[in-house]
C-alpha cells in the first residue's frame, strides 16, 4: 500500500456542513457541532465521529484507532497531529 503522507488542514468549525462539503479538499477536516468530517487522501468524504478524536493544543487532531474506510476507493491509515499517513 501507499505510505505517502498528507499534511491535513483544519477548517473553521461550523454549524452548517452542507455549505462546506463542496469546498473541502484532500486532507481537510472540520468539526460541525458534535461531528467530525474529513476528506481522506483518496478523496473520499468521511464522517469520523465514531472514532476517538483528540484535539491537540495547536488545533490539529489525532484520530484513533486507524481510519479504515475500505470502500470502492478504499483508504486505511492514521490521522495524527493533523497529518494523514496511509498504512
Amino acid at each position: 500500500m501507499n505510505t505517502d503522507s498528507i499534511k491535513g488542514r483544519r477548517l473553521p468549525d461550523t454549524d452548517d456542513i452542507d455549505n462546506i462539503i463542496g469546498n473541502m479538499e484532500k486532507g481537510d477536516y472540520i468539526k460541525c457541532k458534535n461531528s467530525w468530517w474529513c476528506v481522506l487522501p483518496n478523496g473520499s468524504f468521511c464522517n469520523i465521529t465514531t472514532w476517538t478524536i483528540t484535539e491537540n493544543e495547536d488545533r490539529t487532531i489525532t484520530v484513533t484507532p486507524s481510519i479504515n474506510n475500505l470502500g470502492e476507493n478504499g483508504w486505511h491509515g492514521f490521522l495524527t497531529n493533523g497529518e494523514f499517513k496511509s498504512c
